[in-house]
């Protein structure tokens, strides 16, 4: 039930390319090779309705002033039409009405004219799911299936969407069998995602500009959403580093179910890259980790994380725009719900930003790259947090086996 991507990329002699902002100022090697130039639409499908195509890509950038308008022409009705776009600051989001019967599209676009193919739409498939979603790249399989266990049986989720942006260390099949092996998981899907992820731009931050450009998670939340996630009950978005917990222990999925509103968001906190001392071994796992630090006890950052029931959103746009910290063009008159705690797990990581641009200055909550030692002045333990790990990995005190 995983969809083929229909991709649309400038030709690589293309005179036209994206750029980053100030582009006469030179950037290394590293940063042109995660930089997106030619990518225009990632994926191309029908609408949950057959009659609308989507086509979804990263934000245009420079890119807009030189390929709009993009007209699209389907291969069997030779219907041709002027691409729509839903106004946002964050992917492309495009669509035009086509016959069911056109099963690819002509692009023209900047003096090319290319062809897509148009894919299906899998929304119906996942009907009355509780879906929980991320992006991932070479994340342990052993994490991914605790990660996975521990939506089931904390928040009874069911099904289990992961984009993989180009792993090394395993497929897309390894993934969907460790999360098949997981009790209580339906739904297992595994989307080859293998798009330039983005990368941070110190020549933007030296301006005091945006300096994190996004490419493909930007557009999965879209993909998700439009192409998977349609009919879904609820749909929580959460990194596999980050495990939602209720005050109450009451199941989020529920919870957002029953709001009027259909939406819920809430805060993050960082638990610390640091474990009692006796633990010794190589692979860390979520229940070691419970320790934070006495100095940042309060929330990560000004950025949330959310969950959404798709049925009962209140649109004010032809779709909602989703992105990883907020949701638009929905109204959501709701307050942070403080019952839920995102633990964000510092310790839970394969490193993935050892080689960003050095000349970036992070933020403290990203220098997490080094274990931690344990020090009794700086670090105190979450006894909350322990329990509910102990409760949900642990049964007569023996180790559940995931995966």
């Amino acid at each position: 039930m995983v969809g083929d991507l229909n991709s649309v990329f400038l030709p690589e002699d293309s005179k036209i390319l994206r750029q980053p902002i100030s582009p006469e100022i030179p950037r290394s090697d590293q940063f042109m090779a995660e930089f997106d130039q030619r990518g225009i639409f990632y994926s191309v499908f029908r609408d949950i309705s057959g009659k609308r195509v989507w086509f979804l890509g990263p934000e245009l950038m420079n890119l807009k002033a030189e390929v709009l308008p993009i007209w699209v022409e389907g291969n069997r009705s030779g219907r041709r039409k002027k691409l729509r776009f839903i106004k946002n600051n964050h992917a492309i989001v495009g669509y035009a009405n086509l016959p069911e019967t056109d099963d690819e599209a002509k692009v023209e676009i900047a003096g090319h004219t290319l062809n897509v193919g148009i894919g299906e739409n899998f929304s119906e498939a996942n009907s009355g799911s509780r879906i929980v979603y991320c992006i991932s790249k070479d994340n342990d399989l052993k994490w991914i299936a605790d990660w996975a266990h521990f939506y089931v049986k904390e928040h009874a989720a069911d099904t289990f969407v992961i984009f993989d942006n180009n792993s090394t260390a395993y497929t897309t099949q390894d993934i969907e069998s460790a999360l098949n092996e997981v009790p209580g998981v339906k739904r297992a899907i595994a989307i080859n995602w293998p798009f330039k992820f983005g990368v941070l731009d110190p020549v933007a931050q030296s301006q005091h500009q945006r300096c994190q450009i996004l490419f493909a998670q930007r557009v999965a939340h879209m993909e998700l959403f439009l192409r998977y996630g349609m009919f879904a009950n609820s749909i929580l978005n959460v990194d596999i580093d980050e495990l939602v917990v209720s005050t109450e222990r009451n199941s989020i999925f529920e919870v957002v179910e029953r709001r009027f509103f259909g939406c819920l968001k809430f805060e993050r906190y960082l638990v610390e890259n640091v474990r009692e001392p006796q633990i010794t071994n190589d692979l860390p796992s979520f229940r070691e980790f419970y320790f934070r630090n006495k100095n940042h006890l309060s929330r990560q950052d000004q950025y949330k994380k959310w969950i959404i029931a798709p049925s009962k959103l209140r649109r004010i746009s032809k779709a909602p725009i989703l992105w990883t910290h907020r949701i638009y063009g929905v109204i959501n008159p709701y307050p942070v719900a403080k019952e839920f705690k995102c633990y964000h797990f510092a310790g839970i990581t394969c490193d993935w930003r050892k080689n960003d641009d050095m000349a970036i200055t992070r933020e403290w909550q990203h220098e997490r790259n080094n274990r931690v030692i344990f020090d009794n002045n700086l670090h105190v333990k979450d006894v909350f947090l322990e329990r509910v790990l102990r409760d949900v990995f642990l049964v007569d005190k023996k180790e559940v086996k995931v995966s």
